[in-house]
């Protein structure tokens, strides 16, 4: 209520992003005690990951959009 469009339209992609970097890492468990290094490869990937489907579902909105033109 009261919000500008602007107004928290970020906060549902970031909590969407951060539900896959919980997808992968809950995909990818370690199955060993990590290195500092290891892990922060580990989160570096699962960011990646969360990039990658960030952009997939806006390539995939893009598509609809130009579909209902």
């Amino acid at each position: 209520m009261g919000e500008t469009p602007t107004e928290g339209s970020t906060q549902p992609s970031a909590d969407l992003e951060m539900a896959f970097i919980r997808e992968y890492l809950n995909a990818h468990p370690p199955t060993r005690p990590l290195t500092p290094e290891e892990e922060k490869r580990r989160q570096r990937d699962a960011m990646l990951y969360a990039a990658l489907k960030m952009e997939e579902i806006a390539g995939r909105a893009r598509l609809m959009k130009g579909l209902q033109d």
